[in-house]
């Protein structure tokens, strides 16, 4: 829920006020929890819920009677509702409908944004503006645990009740003094100014242990002491800055910044530093007599500097303290007197700012009256300086220290290409495609390290590193005389997590009053790992795993042959990123039987990411839209203007070889929330 007013007063010729206010509601009673873990839906239903359970049969899902799981406490009744949940499984598994409807995450969010700014004319060319302006938002989330919840094992009888407070406030003030002037041919602005924002940070956590009346959630009704921390954060930057813009007859651009800042963040002197910036645009087609086919040409490069005081080792509550060696609450002595740690990191002196330097270069094309269009841009950023943790030598008393450390450089193209194959009176064709691709490259490692993690200086960042099968030269699984999978005894780099490149095409065409658009867009290349094939596994609700092999695992038969290849002679070698640097080995068909769920939990559930390694390739219908526009004349004896209607879908179609999940939301985690395909109709109405 949204609402908003602003509003303007002009004083007199010179003095303008204008204001605004705005304030924004999040709220809902219940949202899900994701990622693996009891709390999910999937969890319990995708994973471990057996095919012999129909969860229409758990729909009721307070257990009648009464009583705990394990069969003691008795009837203990709070109202008209039995306390213990209705399950297949009392051990590991909650009850979903018990999830959804008594598991209770609610969240509110109050958001309010205000602003004031004035401006003073003294002159036509001369002007000064100042603003100041309010963000607050205040989010409270409550997590409502109710009687008999289980967790890993363990249930939670009393269940629990906590409640999470967080407040964030930012206040800017800036002041600008601005000077535009032409003259002749020339077009320039001129500005100067200063700035100050404030941030405020604060979190409160408080926690029950335990509810002594059932579904009462409230922290006075805990069992014992009630479990709390708190953290706040400030934060003050003040600044300084100018720009200059000019141009020359709307032919050549160049533009100028500059800004210092002064942060509370880092200590002196480098709690204050410079940073400027330059770009510059030449338009040929406005020079020259370019051929008749070129309707636009522009030519464009930008060169900057840019440093922060983002020091990211942990939360804010960290990270604008980092360079302080600041104590941390400890372990209760005795389980009553209080401790202080001190952190486990080092903090070097003289922390400097992070700084990007990034250059820009690109060029604009139109040609044929503007119905073909080109947009090229180069980009390379070098981050140095950025603050790290290296680890030290634990004799010292530390096991990390904070240094500026590191330089990585990120560079890529970006192209986009337009066109209108068709253009006429009735039927118009517009269509977009776009292009890029961005990696990131080790230029140097802190302490002139010529390889670190496994990754060398000059080669990529985004590396995936983990456990892999042995494979023979042509990819195939190498088994040992067990008959299991063979891994290499060390993590190996497994490929680079970002893609190759991302594209995307989206089409427009109209035909009189009718219209339809529709838009691809995808990614190619890139690792992942699939980590909800390896839970669906490990539970035997992967597909792959109703087989007669596993009718006859249960009956303690080994009959299943892993498909692969066992070393009969030779060994192998490999360096510290997994590469062979030598092999003698010599190959012959595996034939060792094995008992089929055996093999599943060697190959899947050993903590090897090689057995649900993927492309994170896709390619997205993302959107249709087809849309109609009633005539004007038919809306003639009504009281709209205009009127159309549009059916609309989103997330239509996927391709992917990823299995059981959309590699485009993936997050990392197993059992992230799918994504919807949405399907609806907007009506439009004009007055």
């Amino acid at each position: 829920t949204t609402a908003s007013l602003s509003g303007g007063l002009r004083v007199n010729d010179k003095l303008r006020l204008e204001s605004s206010l705005s304030y924004n509601k999040q709220y809902t009673p219940n949202y899900p929890q994701t990622g693996y873990g009891a709390n999910n839906f999937f969890y319990n239903i995708l994973l471990w819920m057996g095919p012999d359970v129909d969860i229409r049969d758990l729909r009721n899902y307070w257990q009648p009677g009464g009583g705990r799981p394990d069969g003691s406490g008795g009837f203990i009744p709070y109202g008209v509702k039995d306390v213990h949940q209705f399950n297949y499984n009392y051990t590991w598994y909650n009850n979903p409908w018990y999830l959804a409807y008594e598991t209770l995450n609610g969240y509110t969010n109050d958001v309010i944004t205000g602003q004031v700014n004035a401006t003073y004319d003294f002159t036509k060319d001369l002007s000064f503006y100042i603003r100041s302006g309010v963000i607050t938002n205040n989010a409270f989330s409550t997590l409502k645990t109710p009687k008999s919840y289980i967790y890993y094992g363990g249930a939670e009888f009393d269940g629990n009740y906590s409640e999470r407070r967080q407040n964030n406030f930012q206040i800017v003030t800036d002041a600008l003094l601005t000077y535009k002037k032409n003259i002749s041919d020339f077009n320039f602005t001129l500005s100067g100014g200063a700035s100050s924002r404030y941030n405020s940070n604060s979190n409160l956590f408080s926690q029950t242990t335990g509810l002594n009346v059932p579904v009462n959630y409230n922290l006075g009704n805990t069992i014992g002491a009630v479990r709390s921390t708190n953290l706040k954060a400030e934060k003050q930057v003040n600044s300084l800055f100018g720009y200059l813009d000019a141009d020359y007859k709307n032919m050549i651009f160049l533009g100028i910044t500059g800004r210092n800042d002064r942060t509370s963040t880092l200590q002196k002197p480098n709690n204050s530093y410079f940073y400027p910036s330059a770009s510059l645009g030449i338009i040929p087609s406005t020079m020259f007599n370019l051929p008749e086919f070129i309707s636009y040409a522009k030519l464009r490069g930008s060169w900057s500097r840019v440093s922060t005081d983002n020091i990211e080792i942990g939360d804010i509550y960290r990270n604008w303290y980092a360079t302080l060696p600041v104590y941390e609450t400890g372990p209760r002595w005795n389980g009553t007197n209080a401790s202080l740690n001190l952190p486990g990191t080092l903090i070097q002196k003289d922390i400097r700012p992070n700084t990007t330097l990034s250059q820009e270069y690109g060029a604009e094309l139109r040609f044929l009256k503007n119905r073909l269009g080109l947009d090229f841009t180069y980009f390379t950023y070098t981050d140095k300086d950025f603050a790290i943790t290296a680890p030290v030598s634990t004799a010292s008393g530390y096991n990390y220290q904070l240094v500026n450390g590191d330089e990585i450089n990120r560079k890529g193209i970006e192209i986009v290409f337009i066109a209108s194959p068709v253009r006429n009176q009735n039927f118009k064709w517009d269509l977009t495609a776009n292009y890029s691709t961005v990696h990131s490259y080790v230029k140097e490692y802190y302490g002139g390290d010529s390889i670190r993690n496994a990754i060398k200086v000059g080669e990529r960042t985004d590396v995936f590193r983990g456990w892999d099968w042995e494979r023979s030269p042509d990819g195939q699984i190498v088994y040992g005389s067990n008959g299991f999978p063979q891994y290499i005894n060390q993590e190996v780099n497994m490929g680079n997590t970002d893609p190759d490149y991302i594209f995307g095409i989206s089409n427009s065409l109209s035909y009189k009053n009718l219209g339809l658009s529709f838009s691809f867009d995808g990614r190619i290349g890139g690792v992942m790992y699939n980590g909800l094939e390896q839970k669906l596994f490990e539970g035997g609700m992967h597909p792959e795993t109703a087989n007669s092999f596993r009718d006859e695992a249960y009956a303690g038969e080994k009959t299943y042959v892993g498909p692969g290849v066992v070393v009969t002679s030779g060994s192998v070698e490999y360096d510290v990123q997994g590469n062979i640097v030598s092999d003698t080995r010599k190959f012959a068909p595996n034939t060792n039987a094995v008992n089929y769920i055996d093999w599943v939990f060697a190959t899947h559930v050993n903590g090897v990411p090689g057995a649900n390694m993927y492309k994170r390739s896709f390619v997205k219908l993302r959107e249709v839209v087809l849309s109609y526009s009633l005539n004007s004349a038919l809306l003639q004896k009504t009281p709209f203007t205009g009127a159309s209607i549009s059916l609309t879908g989103r997330n239509l179609l996927l391709f992917t070889d990823v299995p059981f999940m959309d590699p485009d939301g993936y997050s990392g985690t197993a059992l992230a929330e799918p994504t919807y395909r949405n399907i609806g109709v907007n009506i439009n109405l004009k007055f």
